[in-house]
């Protein structure tokens, strides 16, 4: 919910329509601009490697799949798969959202303005089908596929506004509202699946 460098870009001139490059840092004493925080010391971060650029929190939902090497793999693969995905879709990309444990899931808003999220996941026979199906329902009690990169595992997704949760619901209300959501999901699947 490794580290890159940017293959030494920091330091070099920046073209306007270029994107500073993504990493991760393990502490803030990587970035010097930031380290006077002492809040902040010791948390996983994805920065762009500028100082001006936002740093964004790598969440503790996601960052214990460290302990697995394919896990760790994804991980360190996260600031470049990002920045790729900002590239082809133009995207700005912002705070990583609330939630997940199999997937970097980031604010971005595309160039006509539209809000949108970013969904970084961890290539797994598990979510395989998840663009497809989110294509099926276009939108129709989910969230709408905007783009998908299916090599990268990257999918962007309308941000939408979450309302109130159920769990602060009445369990009646709280059944309602999922009984619904699953008789708008329960589409006949396309032929090919």
């Amino acid at each position: 919910h490794g580290v890159a460098d940017g293959g030494g870009r920091c330091g070099a001139r920046r073209r306007d329509d270029e994107r500073p490059p993504l990493a991760v840092a393990r502490n803030l004493d990587d970035l010097p601009h930031l380290a006077h925080d002492p809040r902040e010391h010791g948390r996983e971060r994805i920065h762009r490697g500028w100082e001006d650029a936002p740093v964004i929190e790598i969440p503790a939902t996601i960052d214990w799949w460290a302990r697995d090497s394919t896990g760790a793999a994804w991980l360190a693969s996260l600031p470049r798969l990002a920045q790729e995905c900002a590239e082809q879709w133009g995207l700005v990309l912002g705070r990583p959202l609330p939630g997940g444990h199999v997937s970097l899931t980031l604010a971005a808003t595309r160039r006509d303005g539209m809000p949108a999220v970013l969904k970084l996941r961890l290539p797994d026979e598990e979510s395989r089908f998840e663009p497809d199906a989110l294509a099926h329902w276009d939108g129709c009690g989910a969230a709408r596929l905007l783009e998908r990169d299916d090599d990268r595992w990257a999918l962007l997704i309308e941000r939408l506004v979450p309302g109130t949760a159920l769990l602060e619901r009445p369990d009646d209300e709280a059944v309602e509202v999922v009984g619904s959501v699953l008789r708008t999901l329960h589409a006949v699947p396309p032929p090919d699946h």
